[in-house]
């Protein structure tokens, strides 16, 4: 499944941004908002996040954990953990600019102690119907835009 990341017009990458906006608007409109104000889009910040499985800038102990759940649940922990990076800096967020906002959530994995990371990551109850939604979603915007 996760070869869509690489493939010539990266559509699984394209998907999983989509949803992540949409989760991102469901769990924290505030910071969905001023971020769209901003300019800040996934394709932005979370590329590295969902195309390493949250390998790079991310402490080792924290990998080590995000990959546990990954191999039991599968992508799903990288929405939660995505979702979870952009509570705990939420308050930084909501108060900065473009290049600022950038700089936090590049800054992001490595300041953050993985326990909390964790447990901020699972207190998102992320359903796989929810994802499906927004997959039947994002096709059906991606069909009509062809």
């Amino acid at each position: 499944k996760m070869s869509g990341l690489f493939m010539v017009g990266l559509p699984l990458l394209k998907k999983y941004f989509f949803q992540l906006q949409r989760l991102l608007a469901m769990h924290m409109p505030h910071l969905c908002n001023h971020l769209a104000q901003q300019g800040v889009e996934p394709t932005i910040y979370a590329s590295k996040w969902f195309m390493t499985v949250c390998i790079c800038n991310f402490p080792f102990s924290t990998v080590v954990r995000i990959w546990d759940i990954f191999l039991a649940e599968g992508v799903k922990i990288i929405f939660r953990v995505a979702l979870a990076l952009l509570k705990l800096n939420q308050d930084t967020l909501l108060n900065e600019s473009f290049e600022s906002i950038l700089e936090t959530l590049k800054q992001a994995p490595s300041r953050v102690e993985s326990d909390t990371l964790i447990q901020v990551a699972l207190s998102f109850k992320l359903k796989n119907k929810t994802l499906k939604d927004i997959e039947t979603e994002w096709w059906a915007q991606s069909s009509s835009a062809m």
